[in-house]
């Protein structure tokens, strides 16, 4: 990924970025971010660099920073389907699924047909999909890829959440219960199944299934530890254990601090232990994390039955993605 099809677009250091490599494999980010720093000195002009840093800056979980990179090397290169499908990643994890869209649509128009790229895009364009919550656009995007590879396990674990979100619920469990079946240490089959019975009503079993996943856990898999604290956290709310609720998404939010969603459900339990004033600061911060756009009222709901009138933000004052 650090230098691409692209670096034979254009002249390019190839002796400092295979420099580059072993230091990323072996997590030394800034050490290779300086290298590449050095390049963009010399040479400012080249999108192989930028993209490159961008990637790097994207490891360390820094978007802001991959999405300038990234959006340089597109100022350089306008129609380089690779470095706009670099930018929607980023766009992606920090939660701006509109123009990961939009991202993954100029990839994929700026591809040949048969680029192995295509197939990644549209996975990642159908996630941001599902993460606007616009479930038919992402069973579309996830049936193109199971029909290009009826094992692919991103698009076989996406498949079941969005089926179940769509209401089509013995067909999600069999594409959930398939993902753990086949990919036991993948983290988000846990969690995927574990949410399935979460919607049902199955606590107990959520923590189960969740539980049973944690001691699978890549301990580098940071993300995929906070959704299940952050799962197993509602799951525990709702069987009124609520000391254990609130130890559970505190653990989420340290490791994953720009969720609205884990703020959400730590409002919940604030209001369950009657601290609302505190519940009241979590939903805001919620809304200035762009709930609303994400997945609707209810934090402005919530914060209309719990919270003083003059608290509540107006809509325009909200993030909007």
């Amino acid at each position: 990924m650090v230098c691409s099809g692209a670096c034979f677009a254009q002249k390019v250091d190839t002796v400092a970025m295979k420099k580059a490599k072993p230091l990323i494999e072996q997590k030394k980010y800034d050490d290779a971010k300086q290298i590449f720093n050095k390049l963009i000195a010399t040479d400012s002009n080249n999108a192989v660099y930028y993209d490159a840093r961008g990637f790097v800056w994207m490891l360390q979980n820094k978007y802001p920073e991959a999405m300038s990179d990234f959006s340089r090397a597109l100022a350089l290169e306008p129609n380089n389907p690779e470095y706009y499908y670099h930018r929607s990643q980023a766009l992606y994890h920090s939660e701006n699924p509109n123009e990961a869209i939009s991202d993954c649509n100029d990839a994929l128009k700026h591809m040949h047909a048969d680029d192995s790229l295509k197939w990644q895009v549209i996975m990642n364009r159908g996630s941001s999909e599902e993460m606007k919550r616009d479930f038919p656009s992402a069973y579309a995007d996830f049936k193109l890829l199971l029909e290009h590879d009826s094992t692919d396990y991103g698009a076989l674990s996406n498949m079941g959440i969005v089926l179940a979100e769509m209401g089509r619920d013995n067909e999600a469990l069999v594409y959930l219960e398939k993902v753990v079946h086949f990919y036991p240490k993948f983290s988000i089959g846990y969690s995927n199944l574990a949410f399935w019975h979460q919607l049902h009503g199955n606590f107990e079993k959520s923590i189960e299934i969740i539980n049973e996943g944690m001691t699978h856990l890549d301990p580098e898999d940071f993300g995929g530890r906070a959704v299940m604290y952050n799962n197993r956290s509602y799951d525990k709310l709702k069987l009124k254990k609520l000391p254990e609720a609130m130890e559970d998404v505190n653990k989420s939010l340290k490791l994953y601090p720009q969720n609205s969603y884990a703020l959400r459900n730590r409002a919940l339990v604030y209001i369950a232990m009657m601290e609302k004033d505190k519940a009241c600061e979590d939903l805001r911060e919620s809304l200035r994390q762009g709930f609303t756009l994400m997945y609707g009222n209810e934090v402005r709901e919530l914060m209309k039955a719990n919270c003083p009138a003059a608290s509540i933000p107006d809509p325009d004052d909200e993030t909007t993605r």
